[in-house]
Order: C-alpha cells, then sequence, then structure tokens
C-alpha cells in the first residue's frame, strides 16, 4: 500500500556523485523515494522500501531528447535535474551488472578529476609566467637596463624556479595516483571514498 503526504529534506553537500547514488539507494530500501532536488538538497517521499539504482550525471549542455530516449532504451528513467546535473533511476539491476555500472562511473569520476588536475596546472603555470614577467618589468622599470645581467637572471631562477618544480611534481604525481587510482577500479576494486557516503 502506498504512502502519502509525508516528505523530508537531505542535505547533498560534500558528497561525489558515487556517494550520492549509493546514499539514494539505501534512502529507497528505507522507504525514501527521490522526488527532487536543488543545489544543496534531495527532497524525498515517503513509499514502500524499493530496491533501486541510481546514476547522477553532472552535463556540459542540457539533455536533448534524442540522449534522454537513448537513456531510457537502456533502462534509465530521468527522475529529476537541477541545471545540468540529473539524476536517473531503474529497478535494481543483477550485482554482475551493476558492479560493471559503478566501475564506469567511478572511472568517469576520476576521468573529471585527471581533467581538472591538468586544468589547474595550466594555471600554475600561466601565472608563474604573468609573475615572473611582471617582476622583471618591475625591476626593469625601477633599476634600468642595468638589470639584464646574470646575477638578476640567476636570483629570479632561484626564486621562483623551484615553486615550478613543486607545481609541476606536486600535479605529475597527483595524476599518477588518479592514473592508478583508475587502473584498481576496472579491476573491480572500488575504493570506500567513492561509494561510502558516510565518509563524507
Amino acid at each position: 500500500m502506498k504512502k502519502e503526504g509525508k516528505r523530508i529534506t537531505r542535505w547533498k553537500t560534500g558528497i561525489t556523485k558515487m556517494q550520492g547514488a549509493a546514499y539514494l539507494r539505501e534512502m529507497a530500501e528505507n522507504g525514501w523515494i527521490l522526488e527532487d532536488m536543488n543545489h544543496l538538497t534531495y527532497s524525498f517521499r515517503e513509499d514502500e522500501p524499493q530496491y533501486l539504482t541510481y546514476r547522477l550525471t553532472e552535463r556540459e549542455s542540457y539533455l536533448m531528447e534524442e540522449e534522454r530516449a537513448e537513456y531510457e532504451k537502456n533502462g534509465w528513467q530521468e527522475v529529476c535535474h537541477y541545471e545540468r546535473e540529473y539524476v536517473f533511476v531503474k529497478e535494481r539491476v543483477p550485482f554482475e551488472e551493476e558492479a560493471e555500472i559503478q566501475r564506469q562511473e567511478v572511472a568517469e569520476e576520476i576521468d573529471r578529476e585527471i581533467t581538472l588536475v591538468k586544468k589547474n596546472n595550466k594555471i600554475y603555470i600561466w601565472i608563474f609566467i604573468m609573475a615572473f614577467l611582471i617582476g622583471f618589468v618591475v625591476l626593469l622599470m625601477s633599476v634600468g637596463v642595468s638589470v639584464f645581467n646574470r646575477d638578476t637572471l640567476l636570483a629570479f631562477v632561484t626564486q621562483l624556479g623551484p615553486n615550478l618544480l613543486i607545481i609541476l611534481a606536486g600535479g605529475w604525481m597527483t595524476m599518477r595516483r588518479l592514473r592508478m587510482k583508475k587502473e584498481r577500479v576496472m579491476e573491480g576494486d572500488i575504493p570506500e571514498e567513492y561509494t561510502d557516503w558516510r565518509s563524507s
């Protein structure tokens, strides 16, 4: 028998896409079915416990009708969306299929993290170059042409060079760690940080 009327709202901040899917699945098992969301919260209605699989995705553009049809063809129904963040649901699939979906979603999440690290590295390098050029121009304007000598250049390199190396090394190590994590995920070893919403 369907329960009517009761609604609750819960915060969703600080939860990754995979953690969010696990959280929504657990809420459905406890009789709280996702109905709507906004930037900060999920809204649930009380119902009979249901065994559902959720998929959360953040897109670069709004979902087109043909894309929505492709999701439906694979059994996914749109629950709600806020801006370009969408939630899809379908009946709980066999364990092997659910594990494969989870692997793909975590791999996509790690790919997004790698892209963000690359983007940040480029920004840091451009900031470094701009700082170098501005510093050189300020020095040139305050001291004059005599600034162009070996000692000044060496001072700039020794001051700014280590910072650039730290940035590049940090970015390289982060990307290496993420790629190793993705390899683990594709082998079936999914870190809890992506699936355990309580860790957030």
